[in-house]
């Protein structure tokens, strides 16, 4: 899986250094200290394998609503995990200080709702770096825009967003990572704009609700385990561009009934691609290329279930 959680704690040292009466949200101290607020009020707890920073934290204090993170000198990168975990958070505010954010850094922050700060949305519902979706505040998000002007989804964005019904990915997108939508297990729908080209590993995979799936001629790569384990999914329609299909790609899509691949010739084929799907699945695949996807590597399995169509 790609999240990590082998991360080394640093050491909190607890002294009475704290966050003085006039401080505010835009005033970081120089960078050395980083805001946030939790839905109980607390100051959030770390977990053992959270804490990761490249300064000595020397504070965590919570008062006036408002709790703060003080180092001992700027801090500039927030490590893998750092706030692995901290179920408690509701907002965080990125100093202008930081020039690196690691991986893994806000799972399992299920109530985070609010980026603020550097690099923050301006619907403060993401943290965008270079034009990439790194992280995403989902707490009770049923629908989303990804803003105009975005590139690419990252690795994990949206990860765990179980309240996640719907969401619009605009035509600046050309790639979506690993694990991006993993287990958003309300998502119904999705559309996969024509500027789209590749498609992670795990990327929808336990999306248990989608019910289908349209991928555009623009894509050529359906990572592994792309879609594995939607249970409602029904049917798919692949792009006439894919070239590949990654190992269990469709595996365990045990609603799936049609899949129509729309390449005429057949896409390199990774083991199980369609494993475990509904009894009496059909692939349609376009009515010339018939005996080239029965005689390839992968598709073979299949040859049984490989039927004539005419692609419009």
């Amino acid at each position: 899986m790609k999240r990590v959680f082998l991360c080394f704690s640093i050491a909190l040292l607890t002294i009475l250094v704290g966050c003085s009466d006039g401080d505010i949200l835009p005033n970081t101290g120089g960078g050395k200290k980083i805001y946030y607020t939790t839905i109980d009020g607390k100051k959030v707890q770390f977990g053992p394998f959270s804490g990761s920073f490249d300064a000595v934290l020397v504070s965590n204090t919570y008062d006036k609503d408002q709790g703060c993170l003080t180092f001992d000198e700027k801090v500039t990168e927030i490590g893998d995990c750092a706030f692995l975990l901290c179920e408690n958070l509701a907002s965080i505010t990125i100093p202008e200080s930081i020039v690196s954010i690691g991986e893994d850094v806000f799972d399992g922050c299920d109530n985070l709702s609010e980026f603020r700060g550097k690099y923050a949305s301006k619907d403060n519902r993401c943290l965008i770096i270079d034009g990439c979706i790194v992280y995403s505040a989902a707490a009770g998000l049923k629908s989303y825009n990804i803003p105009d002007g975005i590139t690419s989804i990252g690795d994990s964005a949206f990860w765990g967003c179980t309240s996640l019904t719907s969401i619009t990915i605009p035509d600046s997108v050309t790639s979506i990572g690993e694990f991006t939508f993993c287990d958003c297990s309300s998502l119904t729908s999705i559309t996969i704009p024509d500027s789209v080209t590749s498609i992670g590993e795990f990327t929808f995979c336990d999306c248990s609700s989608l019910t289908s799936v349209t991928i555009p001629d623009s894509v050529t790569s359906i990572g592994d385990s792309a879609f594995s384990h939607c249970t409602s999914l029904t049917s798919v329609t692949i792009g006439n561009s894919v070239s590949s299909i990654g190992d269990y790609a469709f595996s365990f899509c045990e609603s799936l009934t049609s899949v129509y691949c729309k390449a005429t010739t057949p896409p390199t084929g990774g083991d199980d691609m369609f494993f475990n799907n509904a009894s009496g699945r059909k692939i349609y695949v376009p009515t010339e290329s018939v005996d080239a996807y029965k005689d390839a590597d992968a598709w073979w399995w299949y040859a049984d279930d490989i039927i004539a169509y005419d692609f419009e």
